[in-house]
């Protein structure tokens, strides 16, 4: 702005000295104002690209923003899908516990009727049962050892049934925290990429406004050069 103010006044002492005393012809006055003209334009052609390189970075910033957002997005929707699949494992385990448990009911109440079946038969009349004592002692017996051996199977079978559920919460338990470290390492692994990024575009913008700052100190230090020798010489020809 010095400058421009330097120029504009030597321009002026220039249009308005006397012609008898003025060297200056119109044609030299005519070439500073195409030199003023085309540093001008020149300046305005620097401030257009300045600002088109701004407007360039803040989209690229913008989009960073977005895909970033994105990514945050996907991983939800899969950590919801997680959680709806694992919802569905639930209920379809306890769905098949209650059926399981619905059979081994029905096979109790059928062998419930079975021994109420057999306790009558043994208790019948002894007019009527050509079964005597001994014989009704040893099918009581019978009769036990065979219930027993059914409980046991049952409680054996229960047993293996308990220990197979535990084996399977232990491996779906080991299943889900490998799954869940790797998601964790992942995730991470993603957070040092972007806040790599991060930097990086942080350091850049950075050395810019550096290099901008350094342009313009140039700039002003230029201007602010003390312009007298090319008045004094204009006056030293007057």
């Amino acid at each position: 702005k010095l400058e421009q103010d330097n120029l504009k006044l030597l321009e002026h002492k220039l249009n308005h000295l006397d012609t008898n005393m003025n060297p200056m012809i119109e044609t030299e006055r005519r070439q500073v104002g195409i030199k003023h003209t085309l540093k001008r334009r020149q300046e305005q052609l620097k401030c257009r690209q300045k600002l088109k390189q701004e407007t360039e970075r803040r989209k690229r910033e913008k989009e960073h923003e977005k895909k970033r957002r994105q990514e945050q997005l996907k991983c939800r929707q899969k950590l919801k899908q997680e959680t709806e699949r694992r919802k569905r494992e639930k209920e379809h385990e306890k769905k098949r516990r209650q059926e399981r448990l619905e059979r081994r009911q029905e096979r109790m109440k059928q062998n419930e009727k079975l021994v109420q079946v057999e306790d009558k038969l043994n208790h019948r009349d002894t007019n009527m049962s050509p079964m005597n004592e001994t014989e009704r002692r040893q099918v009581g017996i019978k009769h036990t050892l065979k219930r027993r051996q059914e409980q046991l199977k049952c409680r054996q079978k229960l047993k293996q049934e308990t220990e197979r559920r535990k084996r399977e919460k232990e491996h779906e338990k080991k299943r889900r925290q490998k799954r869940l470290e790797r998601k964790r390492i992942e995730h991470n692994e993603k957070l040092k990429q972007e806040e790599t990024k991060e930097k990086k575009r942080r350091q850049e913008h950075l050395e810019r406004r550096q290099e901008r700052l350094e342009r313009k100190k140039k700039e002003t230090s230029k201007r602010r050069r003390p312009r007298k020798l090319v008045v004094d010489s204009d006056s030293s020809d007057l």
